[in-house]
């Protein structure tokens, strides 16, 4: 049986909800900046249910294959080209059409959470040392 404290057991579960909420946030963030991406390259299929499946695809492919030891870095690359492939055949949209998208939600999505930083002020740094 754990023996915990009241103040040890509310500071504990006080940690995972504010991880949660952090992961749930970064995740609206990714689809609502690729969403922007895709429309902005004039893309079909851009419903979030289906960026929500197109960012899940991507994440799994580029897991499986960063899990082979050999090469990390061609991995990488490889990992990211898939990415642009699932992108161009999910979305309908070009190969150089899947890789502005890449860009402008990567743009997107550095605004929304500088924004997001300066509304709840704290910064990157900080979110880090509250993970860790």
């Amino acid at each position: 049986m754990l023996n915990l404290s009241f103040d040890e057991l509310t500071s504990a579960v006080g940690g995972v909800v504010i991880f949660v909420v952090i992961v749930i946030i970064l995740i609206f963030t990714l689809l609502f900046s690729l969403k922007v991406g895709i429309n902005a390259v004039k893309g079909k299929n851009d419903g979030y249910g289906e960026i929500f499946l197109t960012v899940i695809l991507m994440n799994v492919v580029s897991f499986l294959l960063l899990l082979i030891p050999v090469f990390p870095l061609i991995m990488s690359i490889l990992s990211f080209v898939i990415g642009l492939l699932i992108i161009k055949a999910r979305h309908e949209t070009s190969f150089l059409g899947a890789l502005g998208a890449i860009i402008i939600a990567l743009i997107v999505m550095v605004v929304v959470l500088l924004v997001l930083g300066l509304i709840f002020d704290f910064t990157l740094m900080a979110l880090f040392e509250l993970l860790y």
